[in-house]
């Protein structure tokens, strides 16, 4: 949303900026030949100089009546005049914010799959690794309570999002099928640490 909004905000100060140069060529083209005779060019209009903002250099550009319009008023010795014109608009500048926003959305898109495909990738690891650690119970480990540990909490995370916590039990049942199955025969031994344990429950509880 701040990208869309950047680019109809860009556009649109586009717009203002190339109406501000259809002004000034104005300014040139049809009040410079009137300045000695005092007469108002035509398309302009006489102003109250005490009703208009402080101009240090005979001229100002300022909004008009509304966003979509802009003033010029120009000072001299003797005359003070102004004229509003609105905000040029193109159908260019409707195509390209057309464009830039099916741009910007197909970029959302991407990235959303890629940020998505990422970490569906580093869970598949930890999972794996961690059915080869309840497979082979011998050398268990702090290092290993911890990962366990941290990827539980990882997985408690993702269950926050609906999507992400059914991509967990679609893309993941068989290694949850093979950690658990390996993590009953695991339970019946006596030798295992209550911490690893304890750990383990965890994990299956967050899986299933």
């Amino acid at each position: 949303m701040i990208l869309l909004g950047g680019i109809c905000v860009g556009t649109y100060f586009y717009m203002v900026s190339k109406t501000d140069l259809v002004l000034l060529t104005q300014l040139n083209q049809e009040f410079q030949a009137n300045l000695l005779t005092n007469n108002t060019p035509n398309g302009w209009i006489r102003c109250n100089e005490n009703d208009t903002v402080a101009i240090d250099n005979n001229f100002i550009i300022t909004q008009g009546n509304s966003p979509l319009h802009r003033t010029i008023i120009v000072k001299t010795a003797g005359i003070c005049v102004e004229k509003t014109q609105k905000v040029v608009f193109s159908v260019y500048n409707a195509f390209f914010i057309i464009a830039a926003s099916v741009f910007v959305v197909l970029l959302m898109i991407l990235v959303h799959y890629v940020i998505s495909m990422s970490v569906l990738s580093q869970l598949w690891k930890r999972f794996m690794l961690i059915n080869q650690y309840v497979e082979e119970c011998s050398a268990i480990n702090t290092e290993k309570i911890e990962y366990l540990n941290h990827t539980t909490n990882i997985i408690l995370c993702l269950r926050t999002i609906p999507k992400f916590s059914n991509q967990l039990n679609v893309e993941y049942a068989s290694v949850f099928y093979s950690i658990q199955k390996h993590a009953n025969n695991l339970f019946l031994q006596t030798k295992i640490s209550t911490d690893y344990t304890a750990e383990l429950h965890k994990f299956i509880l967050a899986i299933q």
